[in-house]
């Protein structure tokens, strides 16, 4: 009898250690998940705040247009804000100077990549800007191509009112 009492006693204390290491091996499987989760979060939550540079962009770029327009009497002049990087349209809108914030700022791709070049064709102007979002150790960049048409080429020679659909229909960001 005694040597039965033997066997089950170390059966009993096999199973309590492997009982213990699937209790403890699940907890800290429990704990990376939670970390896990967090981080995703975090991430998308990010992602979120990050897609309001898009917008921010929109927005300038909408106010710019619209300056443009009213400052401008002919088709050629209202292209004369978007030939380049330093003309008035763009300008205003990588200096933020319609809407800004502090963690997003518009700028020209670099000078070494292939976004770098502004396209005019009938009735539009085509470019790419880039814009980063940063707020703590999150930092975002995207490169966005983007298109102002001409409202006396898509609207007629004369000088209209723009209401908002108008101007809204006057730029697009193409991804």
């Amino acid at each position: 009898m005694s040597r039965k009492k033997g066997n089950i006693s170390i059966f009993m204390i096999f199973m309590v250690g492997i009982i213990c290491g699937i209790v403890i091996s699940s907890m800290s499987m429990i704990k990376s998940f939670g970390r896990m989760k967090e981080s995703n979060y975090i991430r998308l939550e990010n992602d979120y705040k990050s897609s309001i540079a898009k917008e921010m962009l929109k927005l300038n770029f909408y106010y710019s247009i619209e300056d443009s327009f009213n400052r401008s009497k002919t088709k050629g002049e209202f292209e004369a804000n978007y030939v380049n990087f330093y003309s008035e349209g763009i300008k205003a809108v990588i200096n933020e100077k319609y809407y800004s914030d502090k963690k997003i700022s518009i700028s020209v791709p670099d000078s070494s990549s292939s976004y770098k070049f502004i396209r005019k064709a009938k009735g539009y102007t085509e470019f790419y800007l880039q814009l980063t979002y940063s707020e703590g150790y999150t930092v975002r960049h995207s490169i966005h191509k983007c298109r102002v048409y001409n409202p006396y080429e898509k609207y007629g020679p004369d000088k209209i009112y723009l209401d908002e659909n108008r101007i809204k229909s006057l730029f697009t960001i193409i991804n």
